[in-house]
């Protein structure tokens, strides 16, 4: 069930229903690129497909757009995700070269 406040009322509570459209498809990435504007957010998903000291490849498939308030719901959920993730099951642990990698408007892979 989805909360969903409203301005000056109580919270109205609605059932979600869920489906997929014909076209569904399942993808795995290790690298994401994140990219934004006033209007929106872009995450462009891919897979490393060769890396070397001095560069790496990556192979993109899939770019997703939101919105502001959609991408912060989605990083608010995706972090409730990880730390129960952890609590339940094991500390991730972080990779020293994803976070030399990390700037704004670029990936991470």
């Amino acid at each position: 069930m989805a909360k969903i406040p409203k301005p000056n009322e109580e919270e109205v509570v609605r059932k979600v229903v869920n489906t997929k459209t014909g076209d569904f498809s399942v993808k795995y990435a290790n690298s994401v690129e994140v990219q934004i504007t006033p209007w929106d957010f872009r995450l462009t998903f891919g897979i490393v497909q060769a890396a070397s000291k001095d560069s790496i490849a990556i192979e993109y498939h899939t770019q997703v757009y939101m919105s502001p308030q959609h991408a912060k719901a989605a990083f608010e959920l995706l972090k409730q995700k990880l730390e129960q993730y952890e609590q339940d099951l094991a500390p991730i642990p972080e990779f020293p070269h994803l976070k030399a990698n990390v700037k704004a408007d670029s990936a991470v892979n």
